[in-house]
């Protein structure tokens, strides 16, 4: 989840039509789960590294920063 997420699927758009492929790799966990809504094969390069799959801290890390932001905007 990016902090802007307007920007976050620019970003997105201008990525995709970069890529060769529909494979790709990232150091980015939030990027991994954009690429793979957008039916892409995308990797965080930790997956690779350790020969490891999308653990869930980093789903629960990403559901904590989305609780925190939604707690902000009812503030």
């Amino acid at each position: 989840m990016t902090l802007e997420p307007e920007k976050g699927q620019q970003l997105f758009q201008i990525r995709a039509n970069q890529a060769p492929s529909k494979e790709i790799v990232t150091y980015c966990a939030s990027c991994v789960d954009t690429f793979r809504q957008n039916n892409f094969e995308a990797y965080h390069i930790l997956e690779l590294l350790w020969e490891m799959k999308t653990t869930g801290s980093w789903r629960n890390r990403y559901s904590l920063v989305k609780n925190i932001k939604r707690e902000d905007k009812q503030c």
